[in-house]
């Protein structure tokens, strides 16, 4: 992976975050780390505790979220075995760079906990 992915990586994530804070929600952890398993954020989103994955990429035409398959989902549900209070859901963020600007797209709850 280039520098340049992880930089992209890292602001999108900070993009992520601001506008979820702006939304209202806090965040309660960046980059959490379970073993190998990492959590891009966790938030508190109406009194409910949310894990977000966020991909991001700079190539045209590229849907970043489609980067995401079901080993990646199982990855964040074993990265939030080892945070200390319940996680309810997962959402993905998707952050694309187009000739327009910086798109986002949100999917909530794409695994349930209860």
């Amino acid at each position: 992976m280039g520098a340049e992915h992880q930089r992209w990586g890292s602001d999108g994530e900070r993009l992520v975050a601001s506008l979820l804070e702006a939304d209202g929600s806090w965040i309660v952890a960046r980059n959490h780390r379970s073993g190998p398993d990492e959590i891009d954020l966790i938030v508190e989103d109406r009194d409910r505790l949310v894990a977000v994955e966020v991909k991001s990429t700079t190539r045209r035409g590229v849907d970043p979220l489609d980067a995401v398959d079901d080993g990646k989902l199982e990855r964040v549900r074993r990265g939030l075995a080892g945070f200390d209070r319940p996680v309810h859901r997962i959402d993905l963020v998707g952050v694309a760079v187009t000739e327009w600007g910086v798109e986002f797209r949100r999917l909530v709850g794409v695994g349930e906990f209860g």
